[in-house]
């Protein structure tokens, strides 16, 4: 939990961290929890950030902010605006 980059770690709330088998680690938010970005707080490393099947609207310059991520997943969200260096 320490290392997580989640201001609160909380399962009810959606969005946990996680590692995998083969040591990759990930930040996960459970289908239909999510309509606002998560706060990120730290900036260590994340293989994965997992936004699929939520409710997000508009990824802004900020949504990712201190969190430093490969593959960002946001599969099935009803996003209408992105703004230009969300992913700079």
């Amino acid at each position: 939990v320490q290392s997580c980059p989640l201001k609160s770690v909380n399962l009810r709330a959606g969005c946990y961290c996680g590692i995998e088998i083969d040591g990759s680690n990930y930040v996960h938010c459970q289908p239909s929890t999510i309509d606002q970005m998560p706060i990120f707080t730290r900036s260590y490393v994340y293989e994965k950030l997992n936004l699929s099947s939520n409710a997000l609207r508009r990824l802004t310059n900020h949504s990712f902010e201190q969190l430093k991520v490969k593959r960002i997943y946001l599969e099935e969200n009803p996003i209408g605006s992105i703004d230009s260096h969300t992913f700079s």
